[in-house]
């Protein structure tokens, strides 16, 4: 009796020791091994966080004033937010915006340095070699797009522009104006102007931002330009501007009586050559980091400027500013501005007859 006592307190003790063998076993592997995730859709604070406590550089190719840097400033008390880092939005104007392109491309690819670009100048510029071009657009890191904003042509009110037929049936020069060559409303000129086959003009550069060429329109100065819809609306609105068209798939509903450049042209040539300009323009409004960055430091950053340019309170405050937001994930904007750099071969011999001209 006594042994068989023995022998069921042995059995006993052997499956404790065993059951806690188990258990210390599982702890420990459950401590070296962590869930797998996909590093495209973690949160930022799920995340490594490269940038915290740091302090992150958001370069404006242009003067403060305009629409890229309202962008800007609009983002960056949100972004700061997201990233636990002191963000300085940083005006870098010049070369129609080849040089603070060129500023951001050459910045540390560690994440305290990012910029919003328009999509269209960088491939633009970089198409035509234009003057000045470090950059390679191929090589930026892509974090998403603040909007797709489209171009329109205006017509300064002091003059007796009031279509674009008024724009070729023009005795003398017209003049328009840009910030500079190598901006993708240099271009668009350009390229608009050879689809309606006005040729007595001169686009007039070197101003530091919209703001400024903007005055010189209400003034009578110049004659008008092409220019992106949430800039043109308060000079439409004030009456120092009228709009002629809109280069987009379709006409857009704050402007619903100005015809899309598309639509005014019969099938052709010209009307291909609009067609191609109206997709390249759709990588629009871009946030962008240097090339070379980690692939999880850029991951991070994508995760940011996603929740940033979702965020309902971000949003609110954009609309307030007439700033419409089209966001669009960063991995879909690489693949827009490749696609971009191919189309944007066929407009090149325009490109390259505007830069002739410019100079």
């Amino acid at each position: 009796m006594k042994q068989r006592k023995k022998a069921h307190r042995a059995m006993v003790m052997l499956f404790i020791c065993a059951f806690l063998g188990t258990m210390f076993l599982a702890g420990c592997g459950g401590s070296n091994t962590a869930p797998a995730q996909d590093s495209g859709t973690q949160a930022p604070s799920e995340q490594t966080n490269p940038v915290a406590g740091k302090t992150i550089t958001f370069i404006v190719p242009y003067s403060p004033g305009g629409g890229f840097d309202t962008y800007a400033r609009l983002m960056a008390p949100f972004l700061a937010k997201e990233t636990d880092a002191t963000v300085v939005v940083q005006n870098v104007p010049g070369g129609g915006s080849i040089i603070g392109t060129n500023k951001l491309y050459e910045s540390p690819a560690d994440g305290t340095a990012i910029g919003i670009l328009g999509g269209a100048n960088i491939v633009f510029a970089q198409t035509s070699g234009a003057d000045g071009v470090v950059f390679d657009a191929a090589k930026f890191n892509y974090l998403g797009r603040v909007s797709a904003d489209p171009s329109v042509l205006i017509a300064s009110t002091k003059k007796q522009f009031k279509s674009v037929k008024d724009f070729q049936d023009a005795q003398g020069e017209i003049k328009t104006a840009c910030t500079g060559v190598g901006e993708d409303d240099f271009y668009t000129t350009s390229v608009i102007f050879k689809a309606f086959d006005i040729t007595n003009y001169k686009i007039v550069t070197g101003w530091e931002g919209t703001s400024q060429w903007l005055a010189a329109v209400a003034a009578g100065e110049i004659d008008g330009g092409q220019i992106s819809l949430s800039s043109a609306l308060a000079p439409i609105e004030n009456k120092f501007a009228v709009p002629l068209l809109i280069v987009a798939p379709e006409r857009n509903p704050r402007l619903p009586d100005v015809p899309t450049a598309i639509e005014l042209l019969s099938p052709g040539e010209n009307r291909d050559m609009v067609e191609t300009l109206t997709n390249i323009l759709v990588a629009d409004r871009i946030i962008t980091m240097p090339p070379g960055a980690d692939p999880a430091v850029v991951e991070f950053m994508r995760a940011a400027i996603g929740k940033v340019l979702n965020n309902p309170e971000f949003l609110d405050q954009a609309k307030k500013a007439e700033r419409d937001v089209l966001y669009l994930p960063g991995a879909d904007v690489q693949s827009a501005v490749e696609k971009a750099m191919e189309s944007a071969q066929a407009l090149k011999p325009i490109f390259d007859e505007a830069v002739k001209k410019a100079k």
